[in-house]
């Protein structure tokens, strides 16, 4: 293989690794789209289970990370938005399960 062929294949080699990295970098500052829905549908069904009155800690919680995510949106940080979102889901599904156990004793 000579000089000039080495050089080809690293320059393609970089090229390659610099659109992944961009990739990956661009896939984590997108819009939090899919993040911010499952948060909100989270916490309507919480909402739904009375959540506010048999977990009233859990679902304050989980209205507050999604006002934080809200915020992360308005200052263009996506990352910690899509964090934010997916915080506020998990904590509004364990108030709907708080919620409902306590609606069954």
């Amino acid at each position: 293989m000579t000089t000039n062929e080495s050089e080809l294949k690293a320059r393609y080699f970089l090229r390659g690794l610099s659109l992944v990295s961009l990739l990956a970098v661009s896939a984590c500052a997108s819009f939090p789209f899919q993040e911010l829905s499952d948060a909100r549908q989270a916490l309507e069904a919480a909402q739904a289970a009375n959540a506010s009155e048999y977990a009233p800690a859990e679902y304050r919680k989980a209205v507050e990370l999604l006002r934080e995510s809200d915020r992360f949106i308005a200052e263009g940080d996506y990352r910690n938005a899509r964090k934010a979102a997916h915080e506020a889901k998990l904590t509004a599904l364990r108030a709907r399960r708080q919620a409902a156990a306590s609606d069954t004793d």
